[in-house]
């Protein structure tokens, strides 16, 4: 559990620190404590805002996006072309923290030599990505379908697609009112997990399986290969489908949706987590 130790930096306070904005403050800092080993100072929850500082004496300030401050149009993800040096005296333990979490490293872990004035320095490095962004905001999403997802699909759509990332592929999650109804995970085939998305549904709900199925939405971690895996949902009554999108026949799973008069979102990224 992360606590936080509601004081200023124990190394007192950096003549230069960074404040980054994120989508989704729980999710960053969970990456900034627990993947790399910053502590919480401080936070103000009112402004999800938190001051983390490293027991190496690193600082670096996180705030969920709030409107202020900005100077300019904002795109998704924030920060892109920002990158920061950390520098700390071994890797072994982060590099520990993102196998376990199975973590997507950008580049390394490489040993690297580099000229720094009249001599050479070398040193072991990793690039890693906050998860800022994940899952995806809903303005980088494209609606595909004729039919529009109303609001409170929009929030299905949404959890599910959230719930999706966690599960290992195939993955497919059936949702409704931001709850899970059933999860299908881990087979060969995307129709597959569909179909054991609904049994698992029907097993759990009971007598009020179907009529919790019928109005649901769908979540696919990748895209769908053919249409049979949204008409297996539509068929027992889902009314929207969130998926990334890709194939060589969306064209062929986006008339199934509008024959079917069902919205359908693509999130332009996948998941697919082994």
């Amino acid at each position: 559990m992360r606590t936080d130790r509601n004081a200023p930096p124990r190394t007192g306070w950096a003549n230069i620190v960074a404040e980054l904005y994120v989508a989704d403050l729980d999710v960053s800092l969970a990456f900034w404590t627990d993947i790399i080993g910053f502590e919480i100072a401080y936070r103000r929850a009112e402004e999800k805002f938190v001051y983390l500082e490293h027991p190496e004496g690193q600082q670096i300030m996180l705030c969920q996006r709030h409107g202020r401050f900005e100077t300019g149009p904002m795109q998704h993800p924030l920060g892109q072309g920002a990158m920061f040096q950390i520098y700390l005296r071994d890797i072994s333990s982060i590099m520990t923290n993102l196998t376990a979490r199975n973590w997507p490293i950008y580049l390394g872990p490489r040993e690297v030599w580099r000229q720094t004035g009249d001599r050479e320095s070398g040193q072991q490095e990793v690039f890693v990505q906050d998860p800022d962004g994940s899952p995806e905001p809903r303005e980088l999403m494209e609606v595909v379908t004729k039919t529009q997802p109303s609001e409170e699909q929009w929030e299905d759509l949404l959890f599910a697609w959230r719930v999706c990332r966690h599960v290992r592929s195939n993955a497919i999650v059936l949702a409704r009112d931001r709850a899970t109804l059933g999860i299908g995970a881990g087979q060969m085939s995307r129709v597959d997990s569909v179909r054991l998305s609904i049994e698992k549904a029907k097993d759990a709900r009971g007598p009020d399986a179907e009529t919790l199925i019928a109005g649901c939405v769908i979540a696919s971690d990748a895209f769908f290969p053919f249409a049979d895996g949204p008409q297996a949902a539509i068929e027992e009554g889902a009314t929207a489908v969130i998926q990334p999108g890709g194939s060589k026949r969306d064209a062929e799973v986006i008339e199934a949706c509008d024959a079917a008069g069902v919205a359908m979102v693509f999130t332009k990224r996948r998941h697919f987590r082994h």
